[in-house]
Order: structure tokens, then C-alpha cells, then sequence
């Protein structure tokens, strides 16, 4: 009994630990398989990250340096605006290019596709039909263009290619007679393969205005009348010539060439000496 009994302790011992044994090879597999689970999704220590480098490219004819501009106006605003010239067009957006540094009313400085002009008359001439766009820019930029820092700065951008004939013509007359004025300018502009040429032609003028042709009044004792020999606004006849040549040497490197050939006749009377009005 005492043998038989000492068996059955035994057994009763040793059958829990292959159940045991069993449990931990079955959760082995499970856990072998998170393990890689998660070294699949984690990508390996030290492999670079993919750089995405995007590259831009300024608009054709902006100002140097990376300053936005405060305002631009499209060919389709100038249009709005209904000048004819350029002075026309400086003065419908004075409101906008005005500085509020210095002394104030200082003109802004302008630039043509970006570069330095030799004077306004460069771009006098030119239609506000070949402007592409104009950008207005803070005072900032005027530094970097040798200007001091109270004007704004207007860049005029040019279409790529255009060309144009224009002629205009004018005149008044006084409502009272006796004075009359009249001009006519025409224009012929070409821009094309990098080069700007264009050549203007004006003609102005006006007849004399005699005190004759006015009530005013004389003293008949000073002998002749002199009124027939006395202008209130004298006779005036002007010609002018300008032609402009803009060629793009390298890159950002332009020559102009411009001349300008003018003519002006003024013409006035003051009367009749003493000595003849006394012979009448």
C-alpha cells in the first residue's frame, strides 16, 4: 500500500508541466511574429529621407532683390484707366506711388523691365497699349537702383513683341474767334528680339491773338490805334523729332541710344513806336 501510494503522488507531480510546457510553445510563435510585425513597419536606423526641392523663376522683367511688389496693375487695368500717354497714366496712379517719407510729392522713380533709364523721354513716347504689366514697389527698392529711400518705384514691363502706328491729332479755337491752336503727333514703335525701337513726331502751334479782336479799350488822342499792333498772345510754331534705340547686349545688360531733334518759333508785337503813331 505504502509503495502503491507513493507512485500515485508521483504521477499526480509530474503530468502539470508538459500542459505547461505546451502553453509556452504555443504563445511563442504569436509573440515571434509581433516582433517582426513591428520590425517590418519601422524602417531601418539611419536610411536618408527623400529632399523635394522645388525651384522658381521670377516673372520676365522684375526689379532685382526678392521684394514683392505693393501693387500691380494688368494690361487690362491700364486700359481701365483711359490714358493715352504715359504722363497720363503716372497721374491716374499718383495716388499710389505718393511717398509718405522726405518731404513729400518727390516722383517715383521708373524703370523699364526692370532697368535703369537714361531719362523720362526713353519712355515718353511710348503707348500704354505695350505695357504688359506695371509694378509699384517700396522705397526699399530704390536703394538697391543708387536712389535715396523716400520714392517709390514703378517698373514698367514691356510686352514681348509688339508694334504700333499711332497718330493724333488736335486743335482748339476760341469761342470769341480770332485764336486758334493745333498739334499732331504720330508714333512708330517695334519691339522684337530683345530690341526697342521707336521714332516720334510732333508739331504744335497757334496763330496771334490781337487786342483788336477784343474789346479793349483805347485813347483816340495817342494818335494811331494801336491795338492792330499788339498781340495779347503771340504766334508760336514747334517741331520735334526723337527716335530710341534699346538693344540687349547680354543677359541683364541693355544699351539706349536717343536723340531728339526740336525746332520753336515764338512770334509777339508790343505796338507802334511814338514817333509813327504822332505822323498818323
Amino acid at each position: 500500500m505504502t509503495a502503491k501510494a507513493l507512485y500515485l503522488a508521483t504521477a499526480a507531480l509530474l503530468l502539470p508541466f508538459p500542459a505547461a510546457a505546451q502553453d509556452a510553445q504555443r504563445e511563442e510563435p504569436t509573440a515571434t511574429a509581433a516582433a517582426a510585425t513591428s520590425s517590418q513597419a519601422e524602417p531601418p536606423l539611419g536610411e536618408d529621407e527623400e529632399e523635394v526641392v522645388v525651384t522658381g523663376q521670377k516673372p520676365r522683367g522684375s526689379v532685382v532683390g526678392d521684394i514683392p511688389p505693393e501693387n500691380t496693375l494688368t494690361s487690362r487695368d491700364i486700359r481701365a484707366t483711359g490714358a493715352t500717354t504715359i504722363s497720363e497714366l503716372l497721374d491716374s496712379i499718383a495716388s499710389k506711388t505718393g511717398s509718405a517719407r522726405g518731404r513729400g510729392g518727390e516722383r517715383p522713380v521708373l524703370l523699364l523691365n526692370g532697368q535703369r533709364i537714361s531719362g523720362f523721354r526713353e519712355l515718353r513716347d511710348l503707348p500704354p497699349e505695350a505695357i504688359e504689366r506695371m509694378e509699384i514697389l517700396p522705397e526699399e527698392v530704390a536703394l538697391k537702383y543708387g536712389y535715396s529711400a523716400d520714392q517709390k518705384v514703378v517698373n514698367i514691363v514691356l510686352r514681348r513683341r509688339f508694334n504700333s502706328t499711332s497718330a493724333e491729332v488736335g486743335g482748339t479755337i476760341a469761342t470769341e474767334g480770332g485764336h486758334a491752336a493745333g498739334k499732331a503727333d504720330a508714333t512708330k514703335l517695334v519691339i522684337a528680339n530683345g530690341t526697342r525701337s521707336s521714332l516720334n513726331v510732333r508739331l504744335e502751334g497757334n496763330n496771334p491773338l490781337y487786342e483788336s479782336e477784343r474789346d479793349i479799350a483805347y485813347d483816340p488822342a495817342d494818335g494811331a490805334d494801336p491795338r492792330d499792333f499788339r498781340t495779347l498772345n503771340g504766334a508760336s510754331q514747334s517741331a520735334r523729332v526723337t527716335g530710341t534705340l534699346n538693344r540687349t547686349i547680354l543677359e541683364n545688360v541693355g544699351a539706349t541710344v536717343t536723340a531728339e531733334v526740336g525746332r520753336t518759333k515764338n512770334r509777339s508785337r508790343f505796338g507802334i513806336s511814338p514817333s509813327i503813331r504822332t505822323l498818323r
